[in-house]
C-alpha cells in the first residue's frame, strides 16, 4: 500500500497543477524515480535481476514514462535515469 500512495503523490506533485514549471515537474519525477524501485519490495518481480530462470527482463518505471507523455515533459531529462523506460 505505501507504493501506491506513492506513486499517487508523485501524479499530484507532478501532474496536478499544469501550470506547474517544467524544470519543476521534472525534478519532481527524476526525486520519484530515484526512490521508485526501493518501495517495490512487495512486490514479485522484486530482485528478479538475482533469478537463475532468466525470468528478469528489466525494472521500468512506466507510470513515470505516462506522465511524460501526458504533460508533455522532456523525455531526455529523465532518460538517464536508472528505472526510465526512455519511449
Amino acid at each position: 500500500m505505501g507504493r501506491h500512495l506513492s506513486v499517487r503523490r508523485a501524479i499530484c506533485k507532478v501532474g496536478c497543477s499544469p501550470a506547474a514549471p517544467t524544470a519543476r515537474a521534472e525534478q519532481a519525477l527524476k526525486e520519484y524515480l530515484y526512490l521508485w524501485y526501493s518501495q517495490c519490495a512487495d512486490y514479485a518481480w522484486y530482485n528478479t535481476v538475482n533469478n537463475t530462470n532468466d525470468a528478469y527482463y528489466g525494472y521500468w518505471c512506466f507510470e513515470a514514462a505516462a506522465l511524460v507523455r501526458i504533460l508533455g515533459l522532456n523525455e531526455d531529462a529523465l532518460a538517464s535515469r536508472e528505472y526510465y523506460p526512455k519511449l
